[in-house]
């Protein structure tokens, strides 16, 4: 879960189970804690677990950040104020694409979390979680990379009625759906 971390380890052998919870985004240290746990239980070797999921998580956070390096033929973006208003998704519900103080925004209704969009690709922008309201806590421990990537995207009809977002921590997809104005 975004911002969140867990690890859930059982021996049965050994009639031990092992639960680690955190408040902040799982770069591996709850899994560290929890396998350092598993083998004082059984005996194993010491091992540097902490070291080896820093790494990891290194290594991941400069993937990440490298996708999200725009292309070196990166197109303009596109004025998005033709395209502002309700859009509908139905994982989602109704959201507002409206322009902010910080550029366009996509603004989930029934929660309040706003997704500000940075352009990247022509039709094709950055997504981030604003720092802002309940969401403050989740889009503070996420960092400074967006979360993922936005497209709006042409209809069968040849309007571009079709706003893909696509996460980058699991790269789940969600379609929205432009209301009519």
């Amino acid at each position: 879960t975004t911002a969140f971390g867990a690890f859930v380890g059982l021996l049965p052998d050994r009639d031990a189970g092992i639960v680690i919870l955190t408040n902040a985004t799982n770069v591996g240290l709850p899994d560290a804690i929890g396998a350092w746990i598993a083998d004082r239980l059984l005996g194993n070797p010491e091992r540097d677990y902490a070291a080896e999921r820093l790494e990891g998580a290194r290594k991941q956070a400069e993937t990440e950040h490298a996708a999200f390096a725009p292309p070196a033929d990166a197109g303009p973006a596109p004025d998005l104020a033709p395209l502002a208003g309700a859009w509908e998704n139905p994982t989602f519900g109704t959201a507002t694409l409206a322009p902010g103080a910080d550029g366009f925004s996509l603004t989930i209704d029934a929660t309040g979390a706003r997704l500000p969009l940075a352009a990247w690709d022509g039709y094709v922008f950055t997504l981030g979680l604003a720092r802002e309201g309940a969401f403050a806590g989740i889009a503070s421990n996420l960092g400074e990379d967006p979360i993922g990537f936005a497209e709006f995207q042409v209809d069968a009809a040849g309007r571009r009625n079709l706003l893909n977002l696509t996460m980058a921590e699991d790269g789940a997809t969600f379609l929205f759906t432009r209301k009519a104005p």
